[in-house]
């Protein structure tokens, strides 16, 4: 079994199977690129540590294969309160996925009691029972990158809420930090609510945008996740996100909804790595 999600060689990742998503064995879950973003714009600077991650949105540009990658970032506007990076993700030289992100400064402000108090954290995860993805066709991937235990709800009926959190690290013998880890989680709403049959239907995530209040902490992250689908073919996915603390933030997704062959396969030429 593989140590991580990636393996790091110089300035390349190597991504194992634990990347693999459900649609395509040949594809990468959104999750962990994504991730790997997040990470380097977390780091930019040496004034990363004076600022805090408040916005993360990703395009996904192209299909992600199980291959090597390197990552660029790029400082857009460095604000003295908030500052614009962008980040992207290269195979071969060429964008595969792409990071607009937004950081806002640290400051010690006194406030009054919050007249919208953040949510309480579900129930769990401790005494909750293991639970796996149902849609995986490989044995080794995603899905057993990642546990996750199911909080409220009935998987494929309905809004369902489920923690989640990495069995190992993003990269081998590096550090995760929680941001990386909820982002590495956070892309799996649309799985954590299946809006339709995942044996008739592929729901692929286009794009990813979190928006959160604070750092979050810990290992465990839940996702509190409602899924929708229109006839048009494009669906929503929308993930209160938390962690044992409490409320984090929200997680959006737009879907793009298709019809599966008699074997189940995805389509080759997907836009996008979901769910």
């Amino acid at each position: 079994m593989p140590e991580g999600f990636y393996v790091r060689d110089g300035a390349r990742l190597f991504a194992t199977e634990y990347t693999r998503g459900p649609w395509d064995a040949r594809l990468q879950h959104g999750g962990p690129p994504a991730a790997l973003l997040a990470d380097a714009v977390e780091r930019f600077g040496d004034d990363a540590a004076q600022f805090v991650v408040a916005r993360l949105s990703f395009e996904f540009l192209r299909p992600v294969p199980l291959g090597a990658f390197t990552i660029e970032t790029e400082a857009v506007r460095l604000g003295k309160k908030a500052q614009r990076i962008d980040a992207r993700l290269l195979q071969d030289g060429v964008e595969v996925v792409r990071l607009h992100a937004l950081r806002i400064r640290r400051a010690a402000v006194a406030l009054p009691s919050p007249r919208c108090p953040r949510h309480a954290a579900p129930r769990g995860p401790a005494g909750l029972e293991p639970w796996v993805f149902p849609f995986f066709r490989e044995r080794v991937a995603y899905h057993t990158g990642v546990e996750v235990r199911l909080s409220r709800g009935v998987w494929g009926k309905g809004p369902t809420c489920a923690w989640m959190r990495l069995r190992v690290p993003l990269v081998v013998d590096e550090p995760t930090s929680p941001l990386a880890a909820l982002v590495t989680v956070a892309d799996a709403g649309n799985g954590v609510c299946a809006v339709l049959d995942t044996r008739a239907y592929s729901f692929v995530n286009p794009d990813l945008t979190l928006h959160l209040d604070r750092p979050p902490c810990g290992e465990w992250f839940a996702l509190d996740a409602r899924s929708t689908a229109d006839a048009l073919g494009l669906g929503l996915t929308q993930s209160e996100l938390h962690d044992r603390d409490g409320e984090i933030g929200r997680a959006l997704a737009s879907l793009v909804i298709e019809t599966r062959d008699e074997t189940g396969a995805a389509s080759p030429d997907r836009p996008t790595i979901g769910p």
